[in-house]
Parts: C-alpha cells; structure tokens; sequence
C-alpha cells in the first residue's frame, strides 16, 4: 500500500538522508580537522602576515595545503563510511523510501538476500559494490594523493 502525501517525494526523503549522514559525521571530522590546524606552527601564520597576505590568502595559501592530509583522512574516510553507513540509516529513516526513492544498493543487497531469499544475487551486488568502492577509493588516491604532502 503506497500513501501518496502532497509535497513529499524521494528527493525530500534523500535530502532528509543526507542531511542526517552529514550531522553524524560532523563530530568525527572536527576533531580530525581541528588537529590538522592545531599542529600548523603559529609562526607560519605571522609569516604570511609580515608578508602581506590576507586572512583569506593565508587561509588558502598556508592553512588548506598544511592539512591536506587530514582532508584526505577525511575524504577517503567519509565516503566508505557512506557506503556502509547507507544501510543503517535507509532501513531507520524510509525504509527504502517512498516509491523506491531513496533504496541504495546496499539496501537492495539486504532486501533481495533476505526478504527475496535471492542469495545469489545479493552476494553478487555485494562483489560489485565491493569493487566499485575499492575502485573509487584508488581514484581518490591516484588524483588526490599527489597533492599531498606529509613534509612541513
């Protein structure tokens, strides 16, 4: 039985979603982040002052490169924590959405193993989901870690 409430659709309920993943992983980020600033050298910041540079300038030119690697953490930590994370909250908040909407992969992997006894299928969407994670996470590695930097 599907109940259709004017003014709400999937994108309302994906939006609900990614907002409550963002607020769970703000904490977690912050400490990271703010450890990252905090082990920048105060001297840096009064060089780039003495030098001229604005707050916005030393912002980019001092602070984002110095914590490029706790970015990565970050980057690289978030999005396999959104993959396996998806479930919890799919399954909590719409429980695949209204109308299929907001059913990830990793909700249809639960529902077609468990529900439509398909454990085949499932076993096989959670390979490629599998090689689709360590894929982009060697992306993120490729064209990201070059950035980086682990020398002050």
């Amino acid at each position: 039985m599907t109940f259709n409430t004017p003014g709400i659709d999937g994108t309302d309920a994906f939006i609900m979603l990614i907002a409550a993943h963002v607020w769970g992983g703000i904490p977690f980020n912050f400490v990271i982040l703010l450890a990252g600033l905090q082990s920048i050298p105060r001297t840096m910041h009064q060089a780039a002052a003495m030098d001229g540079a604005s707050p916005w300038r030393r912002v980019f030119d001092v602070q984002l490169p110095l914590i490029m690697p706790q970015l990565f953490l970050t980057l690289v930590l978030e999005f396999t924590e959104s993959v396996t994370s998806a479930f919890a909250l799919v399954d909590t908040m719409t429980k695949g959405g209204p109308g299929g909407a907001t059913t990830l992969l990793v909700y249809k992997i639960y529902v077609d193993g468990f529900n439509g006894y398909d454990l085949s299928g499932a076993a096989t969407q959670t390979a490629l989901l599998m090689i689709f994670v360590i894929f982009l996470t060697g992306a993120q590695f490729a064209f990201l870690g070059r950035r980086i930097n682990y020398e002050r």
